[in-house]
């Protein structure tokens, strides 16, 4: 059996998705612990990757699953989770896609990437 995200973890996903389209480094600073430099960096590669008016977004939970394009969960083993969520740019999806880790239903960011 696939480990699955919670409602919880979902949500957080989805409150970090909505900070990045927004560039809110606020909430990204606050809520998920990054640091200036990694905001830059996320920015960078949002602006590499995006329209600066592109809304970013991620697939929806329908019935408990992810529709595609899709949230890929992995169980490191040690009971926390490693994430690849495809982002959808104006609900289209894209090449690019958010790997992150929840670590006692942490997010921890790691990277973006196509």
């Amino acid at each position: 059996m696939h480990p699955e995200l919670t409602d919880a973890q979902y949500s957080q996903l989805s409150e970090f998705v909505q900070a990045l389209s927004e560039r809110n480094s606020e909430i990204l600073q606050t809520r998920f612990h990054l640091s200036d430099v990694i905001i830059a960096e996320v920015y960078e590669l949002a602006a590499y990757y995006f329209d600066a008016s592109a809304v970013l977004s991620m697939p929806p939970k329908i019935n408990g699953a992810c529709a595609r394009p899709s949230i890929m969960v992995y169980d490191t083993g040690d009971g926390d989770l490693a994430i690849d969520c495809d982002l959808l740019e104006n609900e289209a999806p894209c090449e690019a896609y958010l790997h992150v880790r929840f670590e006692q239903d942490k997010l921890i960011y790691e990277y973006i990437k196509s």
